[in-house]
């Protein structure tokens, strides 16, 4: 038996705050922890960055499901695979150089 792998293209999500008529303005990458989400990042980024920062709020691409506190299930998400974890490392770190790219190629 010979394990095998090919290559898949996925969305990776992310929201991004530019207060009016910020340009060039200092850019803030936040990246939320285990179980959470990035409108919960966002709401947390806004609380500490100065005004005039642009803040990029990240969501992990790995998708699982939590207990709520209501005895449902909540959709949360992570960075980190048990499974060949370094390949959720590389797409982690390519994640946040992409979202540079784009948002310095945009002006922001």
């Amino acid at each position: 038996m010979t394990n095998a792998s090919v290559s898949a293209q996925i969305d990776l999500h992310y929201q991004v705050h530019q207060p009016d008529g910020a340009q060039n303005a200092p850019l803030l990458v936040a990246i939320h922890g285990y179980a959470a989400h990035m409108e919960y990042m966002m709401r947390e980024a806004k609380l500490i960055a100065p005004e005039n920062f642009v803040i990029a709020s990240l969501q992990g691409p790995n998708r699982f499901w939590r207990p709520a506190s209501n005895g449902d299930y909540k959709i949360a998400f992570g960075w980190l695979n048990d499974f060949k974890p370094e390949e959720s490392v590389e797409l982690h770190q390519e994640f946040v150089l992409k979202v540079i790219d784009e948002l310095s190629g945009q002006g922001i």
